[in-house]
């Protein structure tokens, strides 16, 4: 199998280097999130519209999204402030950081220096990464998500656990007492995380699965419409394919594919590397990749869970 990389570091506009940066030296080394976000009136036919605004950034004049009268800027270096705070608690280091939407959301990517190691076996390590953003669209408010990561793979591991939080908003505040509590939730939050799902790990590779169950499973976790059109039969069955051909030759699965885990980790090997993704005017297909990442969880993997279990 071809070598895997994680969605933050395919799109990043700057990935970590020898030396770990600052959150300030990376606003000075990444003009695209360094800029200010200034609001500007909107003018339609040569009139001034009232209720809208227009957030640009202030470097190159983008627009990054038309908001309410009301809405107020977050700049990206208060935002992030925070994971300073996030570093300075728990010695993570930042990984990478980018945009996608052409800005309108602004991305960084923590290792929050939290491993676990599934049944006592090296290849089955989970380490967990924080993702933090901030939006200039009015859809998105200070965020962070936290991300389990394979890393025999790089299969980034976005279940939803039903004991485990796995995304929440970042209050914002310049006070710095109000900082640490946010941070310190974070990192309660995170760890939490990815302790269930090596929970959930320790369960499901002591689980056999039966291959011979494998195509019905595949049928119900990549199902057809009534009435399906033959383009509509051939997307599902590569799709079907592609999760079978991942499980029977990935070298890091051949140990656990006979297992639940081990099937697992396929679906979300072929969700997180290998499904579709089309690049667009203001996202390139990495870029779209990681939205997809940032702004839900992952659809087949949650799936597979819910079989699975």
């Amino acid at each position: 199998m071809e070598n895997r990389i994680t969605a933050w570091e395919a799109s990043g506009l700057m990935v970590r280097g020898e030396k770990p940066l600052t959150i300030e030296e990376v606003f000075d080394h990444v003009p695209e999130i360094g800029s200010p976000v200034v609001q500007k009136a909107l003018m339609v036919g040569g009139r001034r519209v009232d209720d809208w605004l227009a957030n640009v950034r202030e470097s190159d004049s983008h627009i990054l999204g038309i908001v309410g009268r009301r809405y107020r800027v977050v700049q990206n270096m208060d935002a992030f402030r925070f994971g300073s705070d996030i570093i300075e608690q728990s010695g993570a280091c930042i990984d990478s950081v980018g945009v996608v939407n052409g800005g309108s959301l602004v991305w960084f990517a923590l290792n929050i220096n939290h491993d676990v190691v599934i049944a006592g076996d090296q290849d089955e390590r989970l380490s967990t990464y924080l993702l933090l953003s901030n939006g200039h669209d009015g859809k998105h408010a200070i965020g962070a998500s936290i991300i389990t990561l394979r890393l025999s793979c790089n299969n980034q591991l976005a279940f939803a656990m039903k004991n485990a939080q796995r995304t929440f908003r970042v209050r914002h505040t310049n006070g710095l007492d109000g900082r640490l509590m946010e941070a310190r939730h974070a990192l309660n939050v995170a760890f939490k995380y990815t302790d269930e799902v090596a929970a959930l790990g320790e369960h499901f590779i002591r689980q056999p699965f039966d291959h011979s169950d494998l195509d019905d499973f595949l049928k119900t976790l990549v199902p057809l419409a009534p009435e399906p059109s033959d383009r509509q039969i051939t997307i599902a069955e590569n799709r079907r394919a592609a999760i079978k051909h991942t499980l029977f030759h990935a070298p890091d699965l051949e140990k656990i594919k006979h297992t639940k885990w081990g099937v697992l980790q396929a679906v979300s090997d072929w969700e997180s590397h290998q499904t579709e993704v089309r690049s667009s005017r203001q996202n390139t297909r990495e870029q779209a990749r990681m939205a997809r990442l940032l702004t839900g969880r992952q659809t087949y993997g949650n799936r597979a869970l819910a079989l699975l279990s």
